[in-house]
């Protein structure tokens, strides 16, 4: 079981306090239970001589009692529950901070969908998980022993007799942990691919609409749906045979107190209020025995979610630590440098160098490796050959939040957040520049208010053009030393990027440009130029020379005009 819940126990360590409270809270309302159906038979027995003030009395306190021990569970429950929010938010705050830490290749092999049904439904069964275990677990062995001492005093035999189909219960519950747990691991399987399929549709809502793939998704989702509905219905059809059994063992016991007890009140060896109070600690046994079953339901449940978040937190996240510059020149130098993936050769013996402020283009053919180089830069790939040096520093000495404090990055897919324009560019002081150089601030004044607007999940409101200018503001806005640049403008007319390129030129002066663009980019505004191929360098040079005799630039320029 440690194994099991090696992972939540430093959180229910800290909240120890809290929870040992509740459970001695807990006991003591057991204590008090135990003692109501005591009282009760006492009251029964005094009966007999009539409706004394001693009866009135043993009412009351009954009453009372009864008062002092609701009062009790709620705020045992109050404290339960609460420590356990307090554990589910810091599980899942830490949980968050893992994944961020985790590194770029972590997020190729697994589905958005499935890391936020980790974080939110595992967390949240983990959560009940603990929960319900310190609520019920004490609850059960207070009660249990308490009722079984009290009907010991008044029968030991019918009490006996009473205990023997639970001591089959327990047996059963036994029986029943490794099918629930397998149920369950499975349940949790299939909801992540739930989750997945969700979150690929609505991220793709435009291409499912475009392509009338309406029906066809709806297909993928009622199959994975159903698939749900079988394991869940699988894991009630195991459940479904615990529950029934407890109330009939339970009601086998209750039949045995009955029949044995009946049997000694008319042969007057206990009393009627000796009856009535077996009949009330059996019954007060049967629920904590009952809810027993359920806590092992969710228990398992509890148990298959930490494993998968367990899964999670097996990846080694990002190295940490190293040097840390005060600044950066911009000096970059590859030697050699080479990445294989999946087998295959992404980039091959990659060798360039640059000095502060100069600017380089990287051209070629899709897929020939130029998004993984300007990954490799800011150590979002870390699995490579070779070196790589900025500032004569291999860039495996320095600190990544150092390295990447220092570069800005245009992606080949721009993202915003669902905020408002500022908020997007980090709301920075000189925002209305910004506007300017990406050629937004006519477009920006058009919209009711203005850089406040809101630009929703991804900048869905935007065009894709609009959504690159946005993001080159972004990346400008942190004062980069280093300015790598993706495919910038592919969603962007000539027209505007020519005026773009004007307006940032005096910007980058002093900033090294690493440029990687599938389409032409003016000349004019780069100094050298490298043509990769399959992973490799296959021409590099002065931007102008390399226009005059490599092949591949001479048929991109030549169809741009």
């Amino acid at each position: 079981m440690h194994k099991q819940l090696r992972l939540i126990i430093p959180y229910i360590t800290r909240y120890r306090g809290d929870l040992f409270q509740a459970v001695l809270i807990l006991v003591a309302a057991s204590c008090i239970s135990a003692a109501i159906p005591f009282l009760i038979k006492l009251s029964v027995d005094r009966l007999r001589d009539g409706f004394s003030r001693t009866v009135t009395s043993l009412i009351l306190v009954t009453a009372l009692l009864a008062l002092v021990q609701a009062g009790l569970k709620a705020r045992a429950r109050m404290k339960i529950f609460n420590s356990t929010r307090e554990i589910e938010f810091e599980l899942r705050r830490d949980f968050h901070a893992h994944l961020s830490s985790l590194p770029y290749a972590f997020f190729r092999n697994h589905h958005r969908g499935d890391l936020i049904a980790r974080m939110m439904a595992d967390i949240g069964n983990i959560r009940m998980m603990i929960s319900m275990v310190a609520l019920h677990v004490s609850n059960t062995i207070a009660t249990t022993a308490l009722s079984l001492i009290m009907m010991w005093r008044l029968s030991p035999s019918i009490t006996l007799l009473s205990v023997v189909p639970l001591c089959v219960l327990f047996l059963l519950m036994r029986g029943f942990i490794a099918p629930l747990h397998r149920a369950f691991t499975e349940i949790q399987q299939v909801n992540g691919s739930l989750s997945k399929q969700v979150n690929d549709v609505l991220t793709g809502i435009r291409v499912v609409k475009n392509y009338l793939l309406e029906a066809e998704e709806r297909r993928r989702f009622d199959a994975l749906n159903e698939e749900y509905m079988k394991k869940t219905l699988g894991a009630t059809r195991v459940w479904g045979l615990l529950f029934p059994m407890t109330g009939f063992l339970g009601g086998l016991g209750t039949l045995a107190v009955m029949w044995l007890g009946g049997y000694y009140l008319m042969e007057h060896r206990i009393t009627l209020g000796d009856f009535i109070a077996l009949n009330t600690y059996y019954m007060m046994l049967m629920w904590p025995i009952a809810a027993f079953g359920w806590v092992l339901n969710l228990y398992q449940r509890g148990v298959a979610s930490i494993q998968r978040i367990e899964a999670i937190y097996a990846s080694e996240a990002e190295r940490t630590g190293g040097l840390v510059p005060d600044a950066f020149t911009g000096t970059i130098a590859f030697e050699q440098v080479a990445v294989r993936k999946e087998g295959r050769e992404v980039l091959k013996n990659v060798s360039f160098s640059l000095r502060p402020g100069e600017r380089l283009l990287i051209t070629g053919p899709t897929g020939g490796g130029k998004s993984t180089l300007l990954n490799l830069i800011l150590g979002l790939e870390q699995e490579y050959t070779g070196s790589i040096r900025l500032d004569g520093v291999d860039i495996r000495e320095i600190a990544l939040s150092a390295l990447r404090s220092g570069i800005g990055l245009v992606p080949q897919e721009p993202f915003l957040y669902s905020t408002s324009i500022r908020e997007n560019l980090f709301n920075p002081s000189n925002l209305d520049r910004l506007i300017a150089m990406a050629q937004m601030g006519d477009e920006i004044k058009r919209y009711e208010h203005g850089v406040e607007t809101v630009v929703g999940e991804r900048g869905v409101t935007l065009s894709g053009g609009q959504k690159q200018r946005l993001t080159l503001a972004r990346a400008l806005s942190k004062n980069p030393r280093i300015l790598l640049l993706d495919d910038p403008f592919t969603h962007v007319d000539g027209f505007t990027e020519q005026l773009v390129w004007e307006e940032i030129k005096p910007v980058l002066d002093g900033i090294t440009v690493i440029i990687a663009s599938s389409k032409p980019v003016p000349l004019a505004y780069v100094d050298w130029a490298a043509v990769l191929v399959d992973g490799g360098i296959a021409d590099y040079g002065r931007a102008g020379e390399l226009l005059e005799r490599n092949p591949y630039m001479k048929l991109l320029y030549e169809v741009k005009g």
